[in-house]
């Protein structure tokens, strides 16, 4: 639905209270894919904390894992993506914006 982008943003994901640094390989306003290896990744529908760090600051999101590639990170969907009011979404979509 979203045009993806090739991004390497950095991404602090958050599970309980765990909090793991990674990067992303791509992004659109709906979805983003982060890279981890098999022992980090959390499971199918894993609800997530993800801050990504933009340019113009940090932008909380949480997002529910959609798929695992084994060895290189998960596919995540953000729960704002029909959200048009979102500061976070409005945020990424001007960084998207941005890179076209």
């Amino acid at each position: 639905r979203h045009p993806r982008v090739t991004a390497a943003l950095h991404v602090d994901l958050g599970l309980g209270g765990l909090r793991v640094p990674v990067l992303s390989e791509n992004v659109s306003l709906g979805c983003m894919f982060l890279q981890l290896t098999d022992d980090d990744a959390p499971a199918a529908y894993t609800v997530l904390q993800l801050t990504i760090d933009l340019p113009g600051g940090a932008v909380e999101a949480l997002a529910t894992v959609v798929y695992r590639l084994p060895a290189r990170g998960v596919g995540v969907e953000f729960q704002w993506w029909d959200d048009e009011e979102d500061a976070g979404r409005q945020a990424l979509a001007a960084y998207l914006r941005a890179l076209s």
